[in-house]
């Protein structure tokens, strides 16, 4: 009886994504352990609208620095936190990506600051249309955090329900959970015992054991299709104005190149601190 019921929870678990998402935090764990970002299981969150708690993300890695300068006789600290929110998925389907150009004036970051008086004395000193092209310049433009050329306007199960809304299901709790994981550690940190400035940026991920597959139109009208074994960016623009970019990868892209992208993320850090604040000329950088 025993080793049956073995059996059938492990050909269970194999029709479901538990072991993706156990495959990811592994592979986040030990990336974790080469550099300095800090991973967890998921974050806890607390809805805007409902009040109840959620769970933000089936993954969760944040790269982080810690700042010191002084502005009229007074010594600040700052800290910047960049997260990257990841939900998994294993579709039985394939999922199509409907593609078009890559609209200008995009929002790569969704930023906020823990403190309103601190966000005063170290205010934005730039554009972010500046700001994004200094992120292009450091990162360097075929960076995986920035959109390429071409984005995700709709994404679909092949042969699914017209009715069937899962995949921009996914594609919205990702982005919640960004937000609302990014807001909860904003809230932590404006609390009376925490004299520092804090700022944070979110990323939101999607990583599929399924298929991906891309449809854009040809000169004449006609569909053009093929599968990709990359990253596909879904812009959601109409869903959130605030975290446009859900980054839809395979896990084979993902176990490949997510190092690259913790490290893109700590050039983030380093360009909020450097750029986004408008420190003086006497700071000094911890």
């Amino acid at each position: 009886m025993g080793d049956n019921l073995t059996e059938k929870i492990a050909n269970w678990l194999s029709d479901t994504g538990y072991p993706l998402e156990m495959r990811v935090r592994s592979e986040l764990t030990r990336l974790q352990s080469e550099t300095k970002a800090f991973s967890f299981a998921n974050a806890a969150y607390t809805d805007e609208d409902s009040g109840k708690v959620r769970e933000g993300g089936d993954a969760v890695i944040h790269t982080h620095r810690v700042a010191q300068l002084q502005k009229d006789g007074v010594w600040y600290q700052f800290r910047t936190y960049v997260f990257a929110v990841i939900e998994c998925k294993q579709p039985k389907k394939p999922w199509v990506a409907f593609l078009r150009p890559l609209q200008p004036g995009y929002q790569m970051i969704h930023c906020m600051t823990s403190d309103e008086e601190g966000s005063e004395k170290l205010r934005w000193n730039m554009s972010r249309a500046e700001f994004r092209n200094q992120l292009e310049k450091q990162l360097g433009r075929d960076s995986l955090l920035l959109a390429p050329n071409q984005v995700a306007y709709s994404l679909v199960e092949f042969k699914a329900d017209q009715n069937n809304n899962k995949i921009y299901n996914a594609t919205q709790q990702v982005l919640e959970a960004s937000q609302g994981v990014a807001r909860e550690h904003t809230n932590y940190f404006a609390e009376p015992k925490h004299k520092n400035v804090t700022l944070f940026g979110a990323f939101s991920f999607i990583v599929t054991s399924g298929e991906i597959f891309t449809c854009k139109l040809s000169d004449e009208g006609a569909p053009i299709v093929e599968q990709v074994q990359t990253a596909v960016y879904i812009d959601e623009r109409g869903l959130s104005s605030r975290t446009r970019f859900v980054r839809l990868m395979t896990e084979a892209f993902f176990n490949e190149h997510f190092a690259k992208i913790l490290s893109d993320m700590q050039l983030v850090n380093g360009t909020l601190e450097k750029i986004i604040l408008k420190l003086d000329a006497n700071e000094t950088t911890a």
